[in-house]
């Protein structure tokens, strides 16, 4: 047991299962007056989206620590009474908009978790699996809503497998997000990636332009075949696998990356208002769709702020 788990500051690596996670393994849940703070940074957003007939949807990732609880245990000894009290953390932040327009798909990743991995064991991102699972979670709040709006059949896909992980914006085959925190790159390829995760690319011709610019990071996408709506999609890097689903659900999505963007301090990240209001209004969106992880829930507040 000595030799298991190896780790440091960042991160932990059980070295006899190959599953990996970041720390903190639960987030701080903030006083209720930051509570009511992020509540009402999301509401001014949503006040904004409706004056400029915008439909606002969030869709907020589980942790994988939340997701795989019993693996995590093996390694510290989790604490699920305190991931439980997260989760109702979560269940008071859904209450912001009215009309369940906040997606939480934890229950459904759970469940999909059985038939195949929906986290990597070698990053905090969510597998094409998992980001298909959140995809029709999403998907089923925004019919009501949309009523023409086509959910993409995974019959419409061509599936391939891999051990390595395509988790980023660029769409590359990497080694793991934490396997950088660990700082074992070194070693990874030969001894730490030995599963083999299923991927999924739409069979359908796609259009996608690369917004890189700076303070703009992003993506333009085109499917002709998709129904007479314009979404934007906001958030960070969760948004990238399930980007292999959801621009084909409508004829024109744009994606603005919050993170990694060029002359953008990280204070300001969030600040979409103050960041992006002028893009928002040019394109001109039937709904936005904003997308983060457990984690990002307490900068929320930071929407609406100029």
């Amino acid at each position: 047991n000595i030799n298991r788990f190896y780790q440091n500051n960042r991160a932990i690596y059980d070295k006899k299962s190959g599953w990996m996670f970041n720390k903190p393994y639960v987030e701080p849940i903030p006083d209720d007056r930051k509570i009511a703070s992020i509540m009402n940074g999301i509401r001014a957003f949503d006040k904004f989206c409706k004056e400029n007939k915008i439909r606002f949807y969030i869709m907020i990732v589980p942790k994988k620590e939340s997701i795989y609880q019993d693996e995590l245990s093996v390694a510290i000894g989790y604490d699920k009474a305190k991931d439980e009290q997260f989760q109702r953390y979560v269940e008071k932040i859904k209450s912001s908009l009215d009309e369940d327009r906040v997606v939480y798909p934890y229950a459904e990743l759970k469940k999909a978790s059985e038939t195949d991995y929906v986290f990597f064991k070698t990053s905090h991102h969510w597998t094409d699996w998992g980001a298909y699972i959140g995809y029709r979670s999403l998907m089923s709040k925004i019919k009501k809503d949309f009523s023409n709006v086509s959910v993409v059949s995974l019959k419409d896909y061509n599936k391939s497998e891999s051990k390595f992980l395509r988790e980023d914006f660029w769409r590359n085959y990497d080694l793991g997000h934490t396997v950088g925190l660990l700082k074992l790159r070194s070693i990874a390829e030969e001894k730490i990636l030995k599963t083999n995760y299923n991927y999924y690319d739409n069979v359908q011709n796609l259009k996608v332009a690369i917004i890189n610019e700076v303070g703009k990071f992003g993506k333009l996408f085109e499917f002709k075949k998709g129904s007479p709506h314009k979404l934007l999609m906001i958030g960070t890097s969760q948004n990238e696998d399930l980007s292999q689903f959801l621009p084909y659900s409508f004829y024109q999505t744009k994606y603005i990356r919050l993170n990694n963007v060029k002359n953008v301090k990280d204070e300001d990240m969030f600040k979409v208002m103050k960041l992006y209001r002028n893009d928002i209004l040019n394109f001109s969106p039937d709904l936005i769709v904003f997308t983060i992880i457990t984690g990002n829930i307490i900068r929320m507040w930071e929407l609406s702020e100029d």
